[in-house]
């Protein structure tokens, strides 16, 4: 048996192990964040006091921001332009120059930080069918340096509220290192399932940023599970 957000079902006679799954094309590793609350409130009462603070900073440094979802055309026409300022940028240490355009899909959603009549961010998500994978937000980080924090917070809340038959966002979670290592992507994931990131969360440094949207819950290692997104589908491995 394996389980699909919390609902259980019956497994494919031969559903791969946790070893076989990693070399399985349509196999990734999610770094999942719930969104399964009854309340945005409920999920900040459940983050650790260090979370809070950083939720609490960037909402009053951005309390004038608009954070909002638009539609395909305006995220088609901003898409471009974001992308340029991304690239001129250097992001974790290295330049942003080669970073490939942000693939758009037929589940593709928008969503941009707006200031008066300029739009300031913006975020590509796609969503399946019991949750939604997250691009990265781009913006200018010189003039906006935490500007993320703020859309990433508002992007939990937005789904909490409005989109209820998604149960996890996911941030991406394929390889996180930061020192020298026998990286097996593309071919393989270099992180093998969700419980992985919980585990070593010290030695994926390139992810501390991503932590502080968990929960005190979510954080403990015997709460870990362990997740992959299998097929486009979230699986829990046995």
């Amino acid at each position: 048996m394996f389980m699909q957000t919390n609902k259980w079902f019956q497994a494919p006679a031969r559903f791969p192990t946790p070893r076989r799954a990693a070399s399985l094309s349509g196999t990734r590793t999610p770094f999942f964040i719930s969104t399964n609350y009854d309340s945005f409130e409920t999920y900040i009462k459940k983050l650790s006091s260090s979370s809070r603070w950083n939720y609490k900073n960037v909402s009053q440094k951005y309390s004038n921001v608009e954070y909002m979802e638009i539609s395909r055309n305006e995220g088609l026409k901003l898409k471009p332009i974001m992308e340029k300022i991304w690239r001129k940028q250097i992001i974790r240490g290295k330049s942003a120059a080669g970073m490939k355009d942000i693939p758009i899909k037929n589940n593709t959603r928008f969503f941009a930080c707006k200031l008066n009549k300029e739009f300031l961010m913006l975020q590509c998500v796609e969503q399946y069918k019991n949750y939604i994978y997250c691009h990265m937000p781009i913006h200018d980080k010189l003039l906006y340096p935490s500007l993320s924090k703020y859309s990433w917070f508002n992007l939990i809340k937005y789904i909490i509220e409005n989109i209820k038959d998604c149960y996890k966002i996911d941030m991406g979670g394929e390889c996180g290192k930061s020192y020298p290592h026998n990286c097996t992507l593309p071919d393989k994931s270099c992180n093998p399932h969700f419980k992985y990131l919980i585990e070593n969360r010290k030695k994926l440094k390139k992810y501390d940023y991503k932590y502080i949207y968990l929960t005190k819950d979510e954080k403990k290692v015997e709460n870990a599970k362990k997740l992959v997104i299998f097929n486009n589908k979230i699986v829990e491995l046995k």
